[in-house]
């Protein structure tokens, strides 16, 4: 019984390992997924900016803040 129950006991550890390495490879897919997700949102927001901030400028809606005092400390 003792070769039987060592070899039960490795393969346990074996299929532990596959199974953890599976779930592993599942969330590092799902968290690519989520990255390639996010990187998009902001690359879509960060473009209509861009574009509404260049049609400001091209229709000269550019804002000037006057400031009353210097504020670099010089």
């Amino acid at each position: 019984m003792g070769v039987q129950t060592h070899t039960i006991e490795q393969l346990t550890k074996e299929l532990g390992k596959i199974v953890n390495s599976q779930e592993i490879q599942q969330l590092l897919v799902k968290m690519e997924e989520r990255i390639t997700k996010k990187e998009d949102e902001i690359k879509t927001r960060k473009a209509l900016k861009f574009n509404r901030d260049k049609k400001d400028y091209e229709l000269g809606r550019i804002y000037t803040f006057a400031r009353k005092y210097n504020t670099l400390g010089a």
